[in-house]
C-alpha cells in the first residue's frame, strides 16, 4: 500500500511536514529518496539498503518500521507529537521568556 498523493498543492503540503522526514545516512537517502513507500521500508530486490535493514535511530525504527502505509493522517500525528517532543526538549517556554 502506498501514500497517494491528490494533487500538487497536496504533496507540497505534506511532503516537507517534520512528520514526514526521518534522519538516515546519507547514502541510504540517496539510494531510496524517490521511491514508492514499501520500496524505501523494504526494498526491491535490486538495492541492498532500505529503512527497515538499515535504520540506525530508535526514532526511525519505532516510528516507522511497522507500518505498510504512510498516511496523511501518519504525517499530522507524527508531526504533532515531534513537535510537542522538540518544544519540551528545548523548554521553548524558557527560552522564549528569557
Amino acid at each position: 500500500m502506498e501514500y497517494v498523493i491528490e494533487n500538487d498543492d497536496e504533496a507540497n503540503e505534506f511532503i516537507y511536514q517534520i512528520g514526514n522526514m526521518t534522519l538516515l545516512k546519507g547514502s541510504l537517502n540517496s539510494q531510496i529518496k524517490n521511491s514508492l513507500w514499501n520500496i524505501k521500508l523494504n526494498g526491491d530486490g535490486s538495492k541492498k539498503n532500505c529503512i527497515k535493514k538499515c535504520a540506525d535511530l530508535s526514532i526511525t525504527r519505532d516510528d516507522l518500521l511497522d507500518k505498510k502505509e504512510w498516511t496523511k493522517d501518519d504525517i499530522k500525528e507524527r508531526t504533532a507529537r515531534l513537535t510537542k517532543e522538540f518544544l519540551k526538549i528545548w523548554d521553548i517556554n524558557y527560552i522564549i521568556n528569557d
